[in-house]
């Protein structure tokens, strides 16, 4: 057993969420940590200020000093001496972007097993490349049993997907840990639970009497229901429920045949006039039911109960009570999980000034550009057009597309998610957007 934790001199970099989510800076930070960094944002669990509030009530009423303790909303403001990661929610991916921020010395905690490594976390292959450890845990150790708790969260799962779990016929397919834990426990909760390892022991089996099956394959991104179609469960159980214990959207895009990781290059999450095939949209009002329905493109509509009936039965249809916020925030969601690394391209003609600084990944700077010195600031995701000319001492946040043609004065702020359109003028000491 370990008695003490000991991060003298380091800085770590974790999480910050509800429940038990918020402890990990806790723990460093007692554990003798020089920095403590915290990500934390809202999630559909928390508001970022509820939890920034709950952890500093913490630190006072435990005497943890706060003062080397920061919280950040955005993993590009952290600063550049990392020794130490936590690979938690908030704090992934953990790829090229973060990884810039981190010292010669940094060591990651992978905070599973090593056979739970997916890809999208952590990209390990640079990790190895640049030499830096990554370890693994053992959530059976001593008397702790932290993975037996997974038949226990299945339970829950089912309860609230309606299973009563006694009595009720359980499919389980898993070909790792996950299912045999899970099967052990269900189990012993007196259901008929069956454990199959790959697609082929189940399109083997009479599913016709089975009241749920349960998909719990936490490191597989292929398509494991592939040849278990919508057409089977129907011929042979209409009634089945499908649950998955831990939600890959790889796989369910896979077999819906909706291209969700890549919808930024497919534009598959899109409004009611949709173009692109298998695509996902939303309907909260009744004026565009017809609209979605009659487009073939539209695969998938999020919608509420009172809209579904209306909506074409060849359609997967989510009922849920607030449509619009949901499909927004899936959309946000996936925008920042496939964000995309890559160095930036900069014309051999453009002119830069020595003082001038150029991030060096995700910026395209095209041909005969000037960029002079005096304070002049471009936020993320901000596309400048040709002909642009944009005088010193401005600020152009996140998010902003400036179009041909337009001339900016000094000191002029342009706030997140703004356009300037082409061959506008605008003078000096003018805030625009917030």
């Amino acid at each position: 057993m370990i008695d003490r934790i000991n991060l003298n001199g380091m800085t770590v970099l974790t999480e910050a969420g509800t429940g038990p989510f918020l402890y990990s800076g806790l723990i460093s930070a007692i554990a003798g940590a020089e920095k403590v960094y915290i990500i934390s944002k809202d999630s559909f669990y928390g508001k970022f200020q509820e939890i920034k509030n709950e952890f500093d009530r913490r630190t006072l009423s435990w005497g943890i000093k706060s003062e080397n303790i920061k919280f950040f909303k955005e993993k590009s403001r952290l600063p550049y001496d990392i020794d130490l990661i936590l690979n938690l929610g908030f704090v992934r991916p953990i790829n090229s972007n973060l990884l810039l921020h981190c010292s010669k010395n940094l060591i990651i905690s992978y905070m599973c097993e090593k056979w739970e490594y997916r890809q999208e976390d952590l990209d390990l292959e640079m990790c190895n490349r640049f030499g830096i450890p990554v370890a693994g845990l053992n959530e059976s150790f001593g008397n702790f049993n932290i993975f037996r708790a997974c038949g226990q969260l299945a339970m829950k799962i089912l309860f609230e997907a309606g299973c009563e779990v006694t009595g009720c016929k359980i499919g389980i397919l898993s070909s790792d840990a996950f299912g045999k834990v899970i099967h052990k426990t269900l189990i012993r909760n007196n259901s008929s639970s069956h454990l199959f390892l790959n697609l082929d022991e189940l399109l083997n089996f009479d599913i016709s009497n089975m009241d749920v099956l349960l998909i719990a394959e936490y490191s597989n991104s292929q398509n494991v229901l592939e040849g278990f179609s919508a057409d089977y469960i129907k011929s042979k159980n209409p009634q089945l429920k499908i649950i998955s214990f831990d939600i890959n959207f790889d796989m369910f895009s896979k077999k819906f045949r909706i291209e969700v990781k890549k919808f930024l290059n497919s534009n598959n999450i899109s409004l009611s006039d949709a173009n692109v095939f298998h695509s996902i949209s939303y309907v909260a009002d009744k004026i565009y039911w017809d609209e979605v329905s009659l487009n073939q493109n539209i695969t998938v509509v999020i919608t509420d109960k009172k809209i579904e009936p209306l909506v074409s039965p060849q359609k997967i249809t989510i009922a849920i009570k607030d449509p619009v916020y949901v499909f927004w925030n899936l959309f946000n969601y996936l925008a920042k999980s496939n964000y995309q690394s890559w160095p930036s391209i900069i014309n051999e003609s453009v002119k830069i000034y020595k003082s001038a600084y150029i991030s060096k990944f995700n910026v395209i700077i095209k041909e005969n550009t000037v960029i002079e010195p005096n304070v002049t600031i471009i936020r993320k995701i901000s596309k400048i057009m040709a002909l642009v000319h944009i005088d010193h001492c401005s600020k152009i946040y996140k998010e902003c597309l400036i179009a041909s043609s337009a001339e900016i004065s000094v000191t002029f702020k342009i706030g997140n998610s703004c356009w300037i359109g082409t061959n506008s003028s605008i003078i000096k000491n003018i805030n625009h957007g917030k």
